[in-house]
């Protein structure tokens, strides 16, 4: 099961499940921006802030779309403790200007915000790690 909390950023996914989960990227001008091909998506779940991840998704945009969809598979999740953990989304994109790759945090490193992935439920003959 895949629960999102769009205002404070948690994600609730039981343990083993898999599950796709949509994002969009808007401007501080508030105008969405439109991935471009050979964009890519990074999903880097951590166990708290500044710890590295135990896991990273990255999805390459293959056409020219509005939303990414990150995919997160069983493996991702099945050995993890029912506990919370902290996320980040990152944008890596070229600058048609001027070639040069830049990545962007779209959710995630802030002073307002920590987003949460919360995972719970069952998943069977699985060991979690601590």
């Amino acid at each position: 099961m895949l629960n999102i909390d769009t205002e404070t950023y948690m994600i609730e996914i039981t343990r083993g499940d898999t599950a796709t989960i949509v994002f969009s990227a808007i401007d501080s001008d508030g105008n969405q921006y439109s991935p471009k091909t050979g964009d890519k998506l990074s999903f880097a779940v951590a166990k708290k802030v500044g710890a590295d991840p135990i896991f990273t998704v990255t999805n390459e945009c293959g056409v020219d779309e509005d939303f990414w969809g990150i995919f997160l598979s069983s493996e991702n999740t099945n050995k993890l403790a029912f506990k919370d953990y902290v996320y980040d989304v990152q944008i890596e994109t070229t600058d048609d200007e001027t070639g040069r790759t830049v990545v962007e945090t779209i959710i995630g490193k802030t002073d307002t915000i920590t987003p949460t992935l919360r995972v719970w439920g069952e998943v069977a003959n699985e060991s979690a790690e601590e």
